[in-house]
């Protein structure tokens, strides 16, 4: 009996969306950038799962959606941070990511519970989650990583030739058969004052 508001980059995502919430008139859908606020309506909740890592200003986002909350209002909030695992896949992508660009800067993350809290928001929870991961092989795994998750960007910006000798590199350093590993999401939860 609530009104649902979702939004996302990708058309194909909220498409998605839509197949499986059809039937509910509460729900609406449109393509938007998080990180833009205005317009939206005033939010009992606001949720974002594996979104926040990818956003230019990850502080930025959490200030505008603590702010569209209505006061009691709370905030859920999913992501990988800089570090998701020690060893495995993901560190490996994340290796060769920065043995040509170098580190990523994990300042960000510092900033997080304050920008939620310099717009009235308390935070009830941060903590961080592991669950097993299970992949056919590292094919698998890096198909996924460069066609939707967050090597899309290295897909557009970098081109086929780097993208290739990118992928011999990750395949020749990982071993045949299926990938099992345990990264670690990080989970914010915040009530607006």
């Amino acid at each position: 009996d609530r009104a649902i508001f979702g939004i996302d980059l990708s058309s194909g995502m909220l498409q998605l969306a839509y197949q499986r919430t059809h039937h509910l008139p509460s729900v609406q859908a449109r393509v938007a950038d998080a990180m833009t606020t205005e317009g939206w309506p005033s939010c009992a909740a606001v949720v974002s799962l594996f979104g926040l890592q990818q956003m230019p200003d990850p502080p930025l986002a959490l200030r505008r959606w603590t702010e569209a909350l209505v006061p009691g209002g709370l905030l859920s909030v999913v992501f990988w941070p800089t570090v998701p695992e020690e060893a495995g896949p993901f560190f490996l992508f994340r290796d060769l990511v920065a043995q040509k660009f170098g580190a990523p800067d994990a300042a960000w993350e510092g900033a997080l519970i304050g920008a939620i809290q310099q717009v009235g928001g308390q935070l009830l929870r941060d903590e961080y989650l592991s669950h097993e991961m299970h992949h056919d092989n590292a094919t698998t795994f890096l198909d996924a990583m460069l066609s939707s998750g967050p090597g899309r960007s290295l897909v557009l910006a970098q081109g086929d030739a780097w993208i290739a000798q990118f992928r011999a590199e990750f395949l020749s350093r990982i071993p045949p058969g299926p990938i099992v590993h345990r990264p670690r999401a990080r989970h914010l939860v915040a009530r607006k004052d």
